[in-house]
């Protein structure tokens, strides 16, 4: 197996949510079909400079990726912290304890928010990750390239 193919089987995107998981899979799987198409064929350098420059990418995107779950996984611990406060304001509190669980929930709803917010730049900053990668990947010659170019290529989208 070639360095190439075991860089590439550690950046299989696990650990990361769904929505982004899709993006991520579609560039290993491009990688993953470009490094088969030179199976038992010279790779010049240049190319293999290029594909462990498009791993070394895709293992970025998956390390941010894996930051966005981490956040959403606060977010939803942070959401049901104010559910659970919310059901406590339903109690026979005292003015002094009222006030300071509305507090919390004011604050956590400001959290929230931050966390919604850093989620959905996260999200813009994956996806222009995925979409570099898929022109990057796209442009890497194929060992099946004809005087037109190459064959097959993954193409953006």
């Amino acid at each position: 197996m070639s360095t190439l193919q075991k860089d590439l089987d550690k950046a299989w995107p696990t650990g990361v949510l769904k929505e982004d998981r899709s993006g991520l899979l579609d560039v290993w799987r491009a990688i993953k079909d470009l490094i088969d198409a030179y199976e038992g064929k010279e790779m010049p350098a240049d190319v293999a400079n290029a594909i462990a420059e498009a791993i070394r990418w895709l293992v970025a995107a998956i390390s941010e990726a894996r930051k966005r779950e981490e956040m959403k996984r606060e977010l939803e611990k942070t959401l049901e912290e104010i559910d659970d406060l919310e059901e406590k304001l339903r109690e026979n509190l005292s003015i002094d304890e009222r006030k300071r669980v509305e507090a919390r929930i004011k604050d956590l709803r400001e959290q929230a928010e931050e966390f919604d917010r850093q989620l959905g730049e996260q999200k813009k900053i994956i996806d222009d990750m995925v979409d570099g990668l898929r022109q990057q990947v796209g442009s890497i010659p194929r060992p099946d390239a004809g005087p037109d170019g190459p064959r097959k290529r993954f193409s953006p989208r």
